[in-house]
């Protein structure tokens, strides 16, 4: 019961964090910030909030100490929002799950060999390989087995 209430809470935060960025924060270093997954302590005092954000590392930087120096403003906001007892404190940390998937991602592409790409519009499809073994035999088509 007390999980289902912290995942609750969690995406309402959430929720109220993303449309904070979208309308209410103008810093030009935030760029393309998603906000990823909430983590709420079970007292409610505190938030994890994991973000991932496009760019590079510099980038992503920049757009961590945006919603750092944003934290009081969004803070507020969370509060007129929310109708718990206490506003969580909210720590933005970037998300290592994309970081890994794009690790993941890098490897496999290095690993498995590259697919074939489909024809374009207008050429006809290549013919599908046949499979390995023998050829069938053009006599026995149509006719019994003995």
């Amino acid at each position: 019961m007390e999980n289902r209430r912290l995942e609750r809470v969690g995406e309402e935060i959430r929720h109220c964090i993303s449309t904070t960025l979208i309308s209410e924060i103008a810093d030009p270093r935030l760029g393309f910030v998603t906000v990823t997954s909430v983590d709420v302590a079970p007292d409610l005092r505190t938030a994890k909030v994991f973000v991932s954000s496009m760019g590079t590392p510099e980038q992503r930087e920049k757009s961590l100490q945006a919603l750092r120096s944003a934290h009081g403003r969004i803070q507020r906001l969370l509060g007129d929002a929310l109708t718990t007892r206490y506003t969580p404190t909210l720590q933005f940390i970037e998300d290592p799950a994309v970081k890994r998937s794009i690790r993941i991602s890098a490897l496999l592409n290095e690993v498995l060999p590259p697919k074939e790409e489909a024809p374009a519009d207008g050429e006809p499809a290549a013919e599908p390989a046949s499979p390995p073994g023998p050829p069938p035999d053009a006599s026995s088509e149509g006719e019994p087995a003995e």
